[in-house]
């Protein structure tokens, strides 16, 4: 949408930032996201995620 705005209305517009997000929030689209990084990523990439995500609050807390 933001760009798609940007090319319509370029004088409004003076930078333009996109940030990666899910189209949907879909749990098929966050799972294809997953599988993907599981393919492709190199090792080096998938252990510096780790520190990250151990850094987060377990999803089952109650």
């Amino acid at each position: 949408m933001t760009l798609e705005y940007s090319k319509r209305y370029p004088q409004y517009v003076s930078h333009l930032l996109l940030i990666e997000v899910s189209p949907d929030f879909s749990n098929r689209t966050n799972q294809a996201q997953f599988d993907f990084f599981e393919q492709d990523a190199t090792p080096e990439r998938k252990a510096a995620l780790q520190p990250s995500l151990t850094a987060l609050p377990a999803l089952n807390a109650a």
